[in-house]
């Protein structure tokens, strides 16, 4: 349990600041047995997501966007589509500051 709390908490660590968790639902139980929601605090998630077809990430307040997920193609694929999405929002509203996905 606490090598993968050291591990969870390396990924987290490796986007600096204010972040947006987005969690695969198959992972949200084993994930609650290795870190509670003030550990995720601690290492910068401020909102955490099930992965779902519509979700937006991109509210303009965190440019940092985690992913835990499962490797398939439905999740790649809704991945792929909120990525997308964000980036077509922030064009509109001229946001010029750069968001950040990472995927694991």
């Amino acid at each position: 349990r606490s090598q993968a709390q050291r591990t969870l908490i390396s990924l987290l660590d490796r986007r600096p600041g204010r972040k947006v968790l987005v969690l695969d639902k198959t992972v949200s139980g084993p994930l609650a047995l290795v870190a509670n929601i003030g550990v995720l605090k601690e290492h910068g998630v401020e909102k955490l997501f099930h992965l779902e077809p519509g979700l937006k990430v991109d509210d303009g307040s965190m440019k940092e966007v985690v992913y835990l997920v499962r490797p398939t193609i439905g999740n790649m694929r809704l991945i792929s589509e909120q990525i997308i999405e964000a980036e077509e929002r922030m064009s509109k509203r001229k946001d010029t500051a750069t968001m950040h996905f990472s995927i694991y």
